[in-house]
């Protein structure tokens, strides 16, 4: 300990300075001693008086002691601190050694030279030394901990800040673990709510011990609980288990902690237009980890942090689903563009066709529209009158007709006979304005795709003004093509266009065989 912090402690003491007095002669031979220095020595004045002042020291100051009275004989008048140079230490009548401060001051207004010396016992200063060391590795570690813990901020607040969306999740999942290490937090989530801040779902947690009940997936904010007026209230919501104070806020409390809580700690999340749009909670079970004035700060500035990466979690989340939906829209044109491409390429094709390849390039436009649509394969059936001789399509027949093992299918869209389309999703999700018709047979269907390995199907009917004259059917084994409104709307445009070049053709043949009748009988009539 350096001289300045005795001289300090000695100075600022509450206690009396001077714990005993002892007065000594020229020769070094005590000739005074106060009641202080036997209470302080355990001597009494009359076992001492006389004897030489070496007798209250250890061994190894005894002999340098001569040198030191005679030194302090050549400065009379002087006042001297002798603890400045050494440490003085005194012999307890018991053995005990006392470390003393000392100050010494020479008389010489008398025929002899005397010196009086103060003592103090540094022992009653040593509690009061301990707790200043205490206190300077206290703040040294918190200052240490301060350091670490901004260190650990930055790093996540950088990695956040930079990440790719992808990565967002596994940085914060990185980013709780670490800080609810830190700071002793035994469960920590982060939740998404809805519009209506009814209902949350949750979006990450972390807990210390798998003992701990996790946060269930969705959570219904109670009807009682003004959770809206709390967190725009207060930024940061903190309760202690025997906080009562606010009952609302203590049954919010409770209800976010599935496995109750000694202390608890919510801080909203707002979406760039500044709503509530999630919540960050900080839960702690065991009474030794509840926070304390040095790691209070540091909650409430990883609760921050960590309601500001899941604010811009969800600002992405909305620019990439406007991504999404732009994409989705320029797909849409360019389907759109396409499929209206392809129709009049189907319409060109098939009423240019001649009388004899009619039937191949039925079966080719058919395939074409099932592969454009994202379907593995189509098929055609007309109706018996559609069929017989004298139609066009008599002879030759088109090649895709339904296939045998799918005659149960067939036997129902004849027994069905719907009038509009109609898409069939395994799931028995349906899409068709003839539910009614279709009925309680949703599910025998549903259950027949399965059994065929069938992911979904559409039913395109052939009509010819409001009469039915057969369907077009296509099928998809793998569901990775989605079947959106634009497929539906160009498969029954193809349909049209099939039954319009049908009735084409059958005009064109009508007036073949009428002409071929005519020029038959003006032959006759020439003979």
């Amino acid at each position: 300990m350096s001289q300045a912090t005795i001289d300090n402690l000695l100075t600022e003491a509450q206690s009396p300075q001077i714990d005993g007095i002892i007065v000594i002669d020229q020769r070094g031979n005590i000739v005074g001693f106060d009641p202080d220095a036997e209470q302080l020595l355990g001597y009494s004045s009359h076992e001492l008086n006389g004897k030489p002042i070496t007798c209250l020291m250890p061994e190894s100051y005894r002999a340098e002691h001569p040198k030191h009275l005679q030194s302090a004989l050549h400065r009379p008048g002087k006042v001297s601190k002798l603890h400045l140079k050494r440490t003085i230490v005194a012999c307890h009548k018991n053995g005990e050694m006392i470390p003393l401060a000392i100050t010494v001051s020479a008389d010489s207004s008398g025929q002899n030279v005397r010196f009086t010396g103060i003592l103090q016992d540094l022992r009653k200063h040593e509690q009061q030394v301990n707790q200043l060391h205490q206190n300077i590795q206290q703040t040294t570690s918190a200052l240490q901990r301060r350091i670490e813990f901004d260190d650990l901020l930055n790093k996540y607040a950088n990695l956040l800040l930079s990440c790719s969306a992808e990565e967002l999740k596994l940085q914060i999942n990185s980013a709780l673990q670490d800080m609810a290490l830190f700071l002793q937090v035994d469960h920590v989530y982060l939740l998404s709510f809805n519009e209506q801040l009814a209902e949350a779902t949750l979006w990450t947690s972390w807990r210390r011990s798998s003992l701990v009940n996790p946060f269930p997936d969705q959570f219904t904010v109670p009807e009682h609980i003004p959770l809206v007026e709390l967190l725009h209230a207060k930024q940061e919501l903190v309760v202690d288990e025997s906080d009562h104070s606010q009952e609302d806020l203590f049954q919010l409390m409770q209800a976010l902690s599935p496995n109750g809580f000694r202390s608890s700690w919510l801080t909203p999340v707002f979406n760039p237009q500044g709503d509530i749009s999630g919540c960050v909670g900080f839960t702690f079970l065991d009474d030794s980890h509840k926070p304390n004035a040095f790691t209070q700060p540091l909650l409430s500035l990883a609760l921050r942090l960590l309601a500001s990466a899941l604010a811009r979690h969800q600002l992405i989340d909305r620019m990439l689903e406007n991504e999404r939906q732009i994409s989705r829209k320029g797909r849409l044109l360019a389907d759109k563009a396409a499929f209206s491409q392809q129709l009049q390429k189907y319409t060109d094709n098939l009423y240019q066709a001649s009388a004899g390849s009619l039937g191949k390039i039925i079966d080719n436009t058919l395939l074409e529209s099932a592969l454009m649509s994202g379907h593995q394969n189509a098929w055609c059936w007309l109706n018996q009158a559609h069929s017989n001789a004298g139609r066009v399509l008599s002879n030759p027949k088109p090649q895709r007709y339904l296939p045998e093992e799918l005659n149960v299918l067939r036997d129902w869209f004849v027994e069905y006979k719907p009038i509009n389309l109609c898409s069939i999703q395994e799931d028995k999700s349906c899409l068709t304005e003839d539910k009614e018709i279709l009925g309680d047979t949703l599910e025998n269907i549903s259950s027949s795709l399965s059994k065929l390995g069938i992911h979904n199907i559409v039913l395109v009917p052939i009509k010819r003004a409001t009469t039915s004259i057969g369907f077009l059917v296509y099928y998809n084994s793998a569901p990775q093509y989605p079947i959106n409104q634009e497929v539906l709307d160009f498969l029954q445009a193809y349909g049209q266009i099939f039954a319009n070049t049908l009735q084409h053709h059958e005009t064109q043949l009508q007036l073949n065989n009428t002409r071929r009748a005519l020029e038959d009988a003006n032959r006759v009539l020439s003979r």
